[in-house]
């Protein structure tokens, strides 16, 4: 009991991450910090945007997404739709950004996985790291992220702590190389 009161005081805390843990803070000479409430990963497995889905105006980047392919002849075919499948923003020297994963369907079942990118400032290793990322399943990222081990992800559990720093903190970089050299191994894990 009094190790969930601990993890939920640092929950409600808001647990601060060091921009050094997320990336390298010598290659991008920036100084921030993320907290939880900056740093969000979230999976919609089946939100579909269709041409005449209403999406609220909180989420800005989806509303974006899905106006970039307004003007195009995309939706003119009544059955074509966006499905988001992953989502992960953060906050990069004042600004959100944010990096959506997601398919372009029709009704025979094509599909094409694109990335939508709301800036184009960022270094490419950050671009590439996190695109890296967005591969993995919404449940797979939080095994990584998690410092416990659970048994049900005995892939991820040999090779989590080579995505952490020396404090145990999980740095996005890092996890992107462990990802790219253990495709074979966390496939499973993968929405590809």
């Amino acid at each position: 009991m009094k190790k969930l009161s601990v993890c939920l005081l640092f929950f409600l805390c808001g647990f601060f991450i060091n921009a050094q843990d997320i990336f390298d803070s010598k290659k991008s000479n920036v100084k921030f910090s993320y907290g939880l409430k900056n740093l969000s990963y979230c999976n919609f497995y089946t939100y579909k945007i269709f041409n005449n889905t209403k999406i609220d105006k909180n989420r800005t980047f989806l509303l974006k997404l899905k106006n970039s392919y307004g003007s195009s002849d995309f939706f003119d075919e009544k059955e074509n739709y966006l499905n988001i499948k992953s989502q992960i923003s953060f906050v990069w020297n004042n600004n959100i950004v944010c990096f959506i994963r997601y398919s372009k369907g029709n009704k025979e079942g094509e599909n094409e996985i694109l990335t939508y990118q709301s800036s184009d400032s960022l270094p490419n290793y950050i671009s590439e790291s996190i695109q890296e990322i967005l591969e993995l399943k919404n449940d797979a990222f939080w095994e990584f992220y998690n410092s416990e081990n659970n048994l049900n992800y005995p892939e991820i559990n040999k090779i989590k702590s080579f995505a952490k720093d020396k404090s145990g903190n999980i740095n996005l970089e890092k996890l992107a190389k462990v990802i790219k050299e253990n495709k074979a191994q966390l496939s499973k894990y993968l929405d590809n």
